[in-house]
């Protein structure tokens, strides 16, 4: 995963929106880029059709850039047991008892 902690010198003085756009631009960029993989396998590798297609472009997209903030949430106020939480949270499905 990508350091999200550590900032070269040149940019310590800027705002926090600045910084922060900064530091996602890249793990985003790897989202989108799942995002479009997945999109690409179930349209031409599977041949799914779908009614919707927007609707499914829209859900995947949203779902792994929600995903991203969770574990750049959870690392900004947890440190690095805020990236094990998220991940095992994303491994291990919820049960209900």
């Amino acid at each position: 995963m990508v350091n999200l902690r550590l900032l070269p010198t040149t940019v310590r003085k800027l705002s926090l929106l600045p910084r922060l756009i900064g530091k996602l631009a890249l793990p985003a960029a790897v989202v989108l880029l799942k995002a479009a993989l997945v999109l690409v396998t179930v349209f031409h590798v599977l041949h799914i059709k779908l009614v919707q297609p927007a609707a499914l472009m829209y859900t995947i997209v949203s779902a792994d850039l929600t995903f991203l903030l969770i574990v750049c949430a959870l690392t900004r106020f947890l440190g690095d047991a805020g990236k094990a939480l998220a991940m095992r949270s994303a491994l291990v499905p919820a049960i209900d008892l």
